[in-house]
């Protein structure tokens, strides 16, 4: 049997704060994988089960950086013998994607 899908409502979240955040509020968050996370976002509303329930808060406009090849190189000597590496330059991106929290750890800013 297939699972039933989550559907996305652009409501107002009230947090376990107190704080009422509507959509398009910009937001504080954090989330974790493997290890704990702290970022900003807009938020864009909650996901809800067949029965009603929260299951996520969605953000979105999340701030991102990337890692870029500058072509240059750098060496480090150890134990007697010359390593060399690759240097990279870390760029801002325009902020994009989206995230779905399932703890709905989100507090207005």
């Amino acid at each position: 049997m297939a699972k039933t899908k989550n559907t996305l409502v652009y409501e107002a979240f009230t947090n376990e704060i107190g704080q009422t955040i509507n959509p398009g509020d910009r937001v504080a968050y954090v989330s974790h994988g493997y290890s704990v996370h702290q970022n900003t976002g807009y938020f864009d509303g909650v996901y809800k089960n067949k029965q009603g329930n929260i299951v996520f808060t969605r953000i979105s406009g999340i701030h991102t950086t990337k890692m870029v090849d500058n072509g240059r190189t750098s060496e480090y000597t150890y134990g007697g013998k010359v390593y060399t590496y690759k240097v990279y330059d870390t760029v801002e991106c325009a902020p994009h994607g989206s995230t779905v929290l399932q703890r709905h750890r989100i507090f207005k800013i």
